[in-house]
């Protein structure tokens, strides 16, 4: 490139990154940018011009990919409210307490923490922290783009339009969590007996984030 003439500068080539930025000064007709790909063809280049993507172009892929992201989020939620389900809903309020699959679910083994409200944890941790944080994150944005320093939005303003559907859903889902961690904190130092009926909401945070993401699901696509 530098036996080029007219070349300013120009970055690096490689085989991972086959783009180059070249930097001339024209001076038809012996310096333009036919010239320049006639001697990158003389030294066995192949050139040609990179379209660079348009913001449309930008936009698509940028939606795209959180459809992507929100449709294996859908997956992962419904695959975790199945279990959730069974355990929290259909053992520990329809069936009836005398079921031995009832009594194996209402066991404690942590403290007075029932086998079924443990597990309900370790199936409501996931969730929480790594399919509802499409929720946590557009809240915690929205919330530094209102009170961010630098912002003109007047402070009264900050406190009567702060609010969106990401912020209540994320506050739903971390209120239901965070008290179910309290309980079941409360439960596992407490002496155990025979049987627990802690009352958690370990369920609610999966559930929620289950039907809002369905409920996004039509308009994906």
């Amino acid at each position: 490139m530098q036996s080029i003439p007219g070349i300013i500068d120009f970055t690096p080539i490689s085989l991972d990154d086959p783009v180059i930025v070249v930097r001339y000064k024209p001076s038809p007709p012996e310096i333009t940018l036919r010239t320049i790909f006639s001697a990158l063809q003389s030294n066995n280049f192949t050139p040609s011009i990179e379209k660079r993507p348009s913001i449309e172009e930008r936009s698509k892929r940028l939606q795209a990919r959180e459809q992507k992201q929100i449709l294996y989020r859908i997956i992962a939620a419904v695959i975790i409210a199945i279990p959730t389900f069974i355990i929290g809903i259909v053992y520990m309020s329809l069936v009836p307490h005398s079921d031995p699959g009832a009594q194996y679910w209402e066991t404690p083994i942590w403290g007075d923490a029932a086998r079924d409200v443990v597990v309900l944890f370790f199936l409501a941790t996931p969730v929480q922290f790594l399919i509802a944080d499409h929720f946590h994150r557009r809240a915690l944005h929205g919330l530094y783009s209102i009170w961010r320093r630098g912002s003109r939005i007047p402070y009264w303003k900050r406190f009567v339009r702060f609010g969106s559907m990401d912020l209540l859903i994320s506050l739903g889902t971390s209120v239901a969590y965070f008290a179910s961690i309290a309980l079941l904190v409360i439960s596992a130092q407490s002496t155990p007996h025979s049987t627990s009926y802690t009352t958690t909401f370990f369920d609610t945070t999966v559930f929620l984030t289950m039907f809002i993401l369905l409920g996004m699901f039509p308009t994906l696509f």
